[in-house]
């Protein structure tokens, strides 16, 4: 008897799947590296952290529109 394969296309959104947690957990995980950051950089807290707030909102906003714009002119 022949084991069966794993479907191709579930490689793919397993793939996929890490790539996004791993992405979204770089993106939020910027508190353990705040301290560290600011003082190489020379910036206070406020400023570094207006600069990642401002981020984390644009990527919000600009999100659903890359969303919008997918669906309309398709990925192929």
């Amino acid at each position: 008897m022949r084991e069966r394969e794993i479907f191709y296309g579930w490689w793919v959104v397993a793939a996929f799947s890490v790539t996004t947690f791993m992405s979204t957990g770089v993106r939020h995980a910027v508190g353990p590296f705040l301290k560290p950051i600011v003082g190489d950089l020379g910036l206070d807290r406020a400023s570094f952290s207006a600069v990642i707030a401002l981020s984390l909102f644009l990527y919000g906003v600009f999100m659903p529109l890359a969303g919008m714009v997918l669906d309309r002119f398709s990925v192929r």
